[in-house]
């Protein structure tokens, strides 16, 4: 995907979204969850979700781009949908927003 800069980061319980763009200006979001806070079981369905996601292909499901496990942090990178449902359900549900420059 090449360098990312920071847009917009939603935190949202043992993890965050954040909304990245590539050097080409193509936005992706990427779900980090933090696996180390994780029980076995919650941590077995975070790789399931995974693994789930890159198996879908569907015009109305968000399009799996690659996920990696970075320092204990499972990390989805999904493609943006402006308005999507997805960052709009963190933002309802009361979690923290913050802006940075790109």
């Amino acid at each position: 995907m090449g360098k990312e800069t920071l847009v917009l980061k939603i935190y949202i319980l043992l993890g965050s979204a954040t909304l990245v763009k590539n050097k080409s200006d193509h936005l992706f979001v990427a779900k980090k969850i933090l696996l180390d806070k994780l029980g076995e079981k919650e941590r077995q369905s975070a790789l399931q979700e995974a693994d789930l996601l890159k198996s879908l292909r569907h015009p109305n499901i968000v399009g799996y781009i690659d996920s990696f496990i970075c320092e204990g942090t499972l990390i989805i990178v999904m493609e943006y949908c402006e308005g999507s449902v997805y960052i709009m359900k963190f933002l309802r549900e009361g979690s923290v927003l913050s802006h940075k420059a790109s």
